[in-house]
């Protein structure tokens, strides 16, 4: 009863931004994937047996042009982010929060520009940011929140500018800020 009562009120919302985007003239640039149960088996992982290429594709992804978010809200754990080893850069936010099988950024290693926030919290299993060594600047705000188990920022080693806020909070196991040493410019406030 729920599937079919969230498809009907799916394709209403749809035929209504269909409406309104021929009053317009103007397309969105929406692009919304979803995945689920299927686990760590994809071949971008490093699974010689599973045959995924819609999702190995974004192997050579390079550039999100607006807001990326790596979540694992449905108990599917998400071990790695090595399918994103090629992207460069987020013109809007990326936010990677709750996801509590992957233990370290080393994915991301490309990345050097989050054009908007960049937020890291509950990821409880991350041990270091290391995979984040070419990121040198965030537009927005960076928040780095309840990573428990992670104990230093070295991986933000070369991290020149923050935007806005530089928020460093419930981490329980950093012991020094040593990993932020070429930060210059912080656009909002502190929090530590």
């Amino acid at each position: 009863m729920f599937s079919r009562f969230f498809f009907l009120s799916f394709l209403v919302l749809a035929s209504g931004l269909c409406t309104l985007m021929a009053a317009t003239g103007e397309r969105p640039n929406i692009l919304w994937l979803s995945s689920e149960d299927h686990g760590p088996h994809l071949g971008c992982y490093g699974d010689k047996y599973a045959s995924t290429p819609n999702l190995d594709a974004f192997a050579n992804l390079t550039s999100v042009g607006g807001h990326l978010t790596i979540g694992s809200s449905n108990g599917t754990p998400l071990l790695n982010l090595d399918g994103l080893a090629g992207l460069v850069s987020v013109g809007g936010s990326l936010d990677i929060s709750n996801n509590n099988a992957l233990i370290d950024m080393d994915g991301l290693s490309s990345l050097a520009t989050v054009g908007g926030s960049l937020v890291l919290r509950d990821n409880n299993t991350v041990t270091h940011l290391d995979g984040l060594a070419s990121l040198t600047a965030v537009g927005g705000s960076a928040v780095i929140d309840s990573m428990n188990d992670m104990t230093n920022l070295g991986g933000l080693s070369n991290l020149v500018t923050v935007g806005g806020n530089l928020s460093v909070t419930s981490n329980d196991a950093i012991a020094n800020l040593d990993g932020l040493s070429a930060l210059t410019s912080v656009g909002g406030f502190l929090d530590i």
